[in-house]
């Protein structure tokens, strides 16, 4: 089993376990900032649609 680890595996490990940890860290801020920009996306369409539809009537 000496012979398992090359020198540069256990770099490549780490490194692998270092982006892994960053991803996991990272990733649900991005989730919901990703929902907190389509929610307000959602709203100012719904804004336009009541507007274009106030308009419409008169």
């Amino acid at each position: 089993m000496e012979n398992f680890m090359s020198p540069g595996t256990g770099l490549v490990i780490i490194l692998l376990l270092v982006v892994w940890f960053l991803v996991w860290l990272f990733l649900p801020f991005a989730i919901f900032g990703i929902k907190r920009r389509l929610d307000t996306s959602n709203e100012l369409n719904a804004r336009i649609v009541k507007l274009l539809e106030s308009n419409k009537t008169e």
